[in-house]
C-alpha cells in the first residue's frame, strides 16, 4: 500500500495548526474597528479614578488609530481606569502578550491579567518612539478565558496603547 499522499496531507496539517497557535487571540488589537464612537472588543472603564479614554487618529504605531489613556489621580488603593477584553485560552498554556505605547509620562501603567491580576508588565517612559512592552503569562488548570487588563493607576499625562496580542508561546 503506497501512502504518498500522506506526507502532503500530513504537512498541511501542521502548518494550518501552526498557523492557527501563532494567530492573534485579541479582537481589533489595533482599536480600528469602531461601532457608534465606542472601540469594538474592548471596554473602558474609568473606575475612581480621573481617567479618560480616546481613540487617536493622529498617533499610531500601524494602521490608523491608537488609543490614549490619561489620568489626573494620584496613585492609591483600588483608583485606576481600565481598558479590558475577555479572550480565549487553553488551560496550562503559556503565552505572550504584549503591545506597543508610546509615552513621555506614563506614570504606573501596564499591561497584564490572570487572577487577582498577578502577570502586570510596567510601561516606561518611551519619549516620542514606540516601544513593545511584553510578557509570558500561563493559565490556570480549567481557566477558559482570561481579561486582558491595560490599567493607568497614576497621574498619566498621555499613555499611547497600540497593537495588542496574545499569542501561544512557541
Amino acid at each position: 500500500m503506497r501512502l504518498h499522499w500522506l506526507v502532503p496531507f500530513c504537512l498541511c496539517c501542521s502548518l494550518a495548526a501552526a498557523q492557527h497557535a501563532d494567530r492573534n487571540l485579541v479582537a481589533n488589537p489595533g482599536f480600528e474597528d469602531m461601532h457608534e464612537s465606542k472601540v469594538e472588543g474592548w471596554t473602558w472603564r474609568p473606575g475612581r479614578a480621573n481617567a479618560t479614554m480616546a481613540v487617536d487618529d493622529k498617533v499610531a504605531h500601524s494602521g490608523k488609530r491608537s488609543v490614549r489613556l490619561t489620568n489626573t489621580t494620584e496613585k492609591a488603593p483600588h483608583v485606576y481606569g481600565l481598558l479590558s477584553q475577555d479572550v480565549p485560552v487553553v488551560p496550562k498554556q503559556t503565552y505572550t502578550l504584549s503591545c506597543y505605547v508610546r509615552s513621555e509620562a506614563p506614570g504606573v501603567a501596564w499591561i497584564g491579567g490572570g487572577s487577582r491580576w498577578q502577570y502586570r508588565f510596567h510601561f516606561a517612559r518611551t519619549g516620542q518612539e514606540w516601544k513593545r512592552v511584553l510578557g509570558t503569562v500561563t493559565t490556570e488548570p480549567g481557566q477558559t478565558d482570561f481579561r486582558i487588563v491595560i490599567l493607568t493607576e497614576s497621574p498619566t499625562r498621555a499613555l499611547w496603547i497600540d497593537d495588542v496580542q496574545r499569542r501561544t508561546h512557541q
